[in-house]
């Protein structure tokens, strides 16, 4: 994975804070997740409503460095809009 060249990386998460990003259950999950992260250009953060203000066991990317996250319509409405002041483009899709 080292040697990949990724423009855009969609990531699942088990948890989404702006305080320590998007983070997982399984260390493996989380340190092959760091180093798509590292490698994408574009980050894609896909958080369902329920994974909002989670923090599962590992963090993988920074708020700071998520492009994009796509939730639902049923995500906390403050939530998000602290994640569009931090600078992350959040679209909320109907399911």
């Amino acid at each position: 994975m080292s040697k990949w060249n990724l423009s855009k990386a969609f990531f699942g998460a088990a948890g989404f804070t702006l305080n320590e990003g998007l983070s997982d259950l399984h260390p493996d999950f989380v340190n092959q997740k760091k180093i798509i992260a590292e490698k994408a250009i574009t980050k894609i953060g896909l958080i369902d409503s329920s994974k909002w203000g989670i923090l599962s066991l590992g963090s993988f990317l920074d708020s700071s460095k998520i492009d994009i996250i796509i939730t639902d319509e049923n995500a906390p409405p403050e939530d998000v809009k602290k994640a569009i002041e931090a600078g992350i483009e959040v679209m909320i899709v109907s399911l």
